[in-house]
């Protein structure tokens, strides 16, 4: 697939961490095979930290050039010749894994940072998917068949963000759950909840193969 250009991003006198990470993420997104953030007088003292952290987050990428006033990253393509179906599945088991664990015993601690490792690796995969959706836009192949499965990639866009979805919902769930089990709701709610729960996992499972 062809590089694109570079992205370049200008920070403003005031910025936030979390608006930094953004800008890096829609970045990555668009397809750029090399960002550059930059800010007249110094970038922000925790610019380094934020790059490495949205480096841990997309998996690849390395930083090429460090300055007070200027930061690259470079090789960020790790994953944009991997197959759609190979990512997704990945995408899929995590949302699956994140789904079982919702759904057990609240009353059993989760430890501590689970919840966030799994987002990470959630964002990860659709992450990856988006921009591989966004690079074969750019090639001209959105149009056509891809040869994988004849598969459109826009639909595999929307397989990730649907699981995406599921993750979030459990997320909701996980959090809930030992609240709602400290009502003593009856048994009999408690096992059709269960059995709903486990209906959900195998359709996700089935779908996926898995």
């Amino acid at each position: 697939m062809p590089l694109v250009a570079r992205h370049e991003i200008e920070l403003g006198s005031e910025v936030l961490n979390e608006h930094l990470f953004r800008e890096l993420v829609a970045a990555y997104l668009s397809g750029a095979s090399e960002i550059s953030i930059q800010r007249r007088g110094g970038l922000p003292e925790a610019a380094p930290a934020v790059v490495q952290m949205f480096l841990a987050r997309v998996g690849t990428g390395t930083v090429l050039e460090e300055t007070a006033g200027r930061i690259v990253i470079r090789d960020l393509d790790a994953f944009d010749d991997r197959e759609f179906s190979s990512m997704v599945r990945a995408l899929g088991e995590a949302v699956l894994e994140r789904l079982r664990v919702a759904g057990s015993d609240p009353s059993a601690p989760i430890p501590e940072g689970q919840w966030e490792a799994d987002d990470d690796l959630i964002d990860h995969w659709a992450w990856a998917v988006h921009r591989k959706v966004v690079l074969h836009w750019q090639a001209g192949a959105i149009q056509g068949q891809t040869g994988e499965g004849q598969v459109d990639p826009i639909g595999w866009l929307e397989a990730s963000r649907a699981l995406e979805r599921i993750g979030d919902h459990a997320a909701a769930m996980g959090v809930h759950a030992a609240r709602w089990k400290a009502t003593q709701p009856p048994e009999s709610e408690r096992a059709l909840l269960a059995s709903f729960h486990r209906q959900a996992c195998d359709y996700v499972a089935n779908s996926l193969v898995l």
